[in-house]
């Protein structure tokens, strides 16, 4: 009885354990894509710009980028500034200026269309700051 108590308190440990310790492995996951092996963003408020950065599989043979910049509000987001780019490479870097207020905070929305072996795969990632 003894040794069953033990061995239910010891499980019990373990499976508490690994319920806290999975959430930051798992944090620390990139996504898979099948054609991007880079998509980042990046909100310089201090030096008025906010850009993004699309890489593709060695076949990349186009990358379309839409990027929306967002301000918060009282209500939300307010759309306040955006645009799109194209490149037939295997990478692509885009940016915008702005005049950021730093006292407020803002987001970007990407979508990034990268093209290889005939498929295009679209993915939209989204930063805060």
């Amino acid at each position: 009885m003894k040794f069953s108590k033990k061995l239910l308190s010891l499980l019990l440990a373990t499976v508490l354990l690994i319920g806290t310790v999975m959430p930051v492995f798992a944090a620390n996951v990139q996504p898979r894509w099948t054609n991007m092996t880079k998509f980042d963003i990046y909100i310089n408020k201090a030096g008025g710009t906010y850009s993004v950065n699309v890489s593709g599989v060695s076949k990349t043979t186009k990358i379309e980028v839409t990027a929306n910049l967002y301000e918060s509000r009282t209500a939300g987001y307010t759309k306040v500034d955006g645009f799109t780019a194209s490149r037939n490479s295997a990478s692509l870097a885009a940016s915008d200026s702005y005049s950021f207020n730093t006292s407020k905070l803002y987001k970007v929305v990407a979508t990034a269309k990268v093209t290889a072996n005939g498929i295009t795969e679209t993915v939209t990632l989204e930063k805060t700051a």
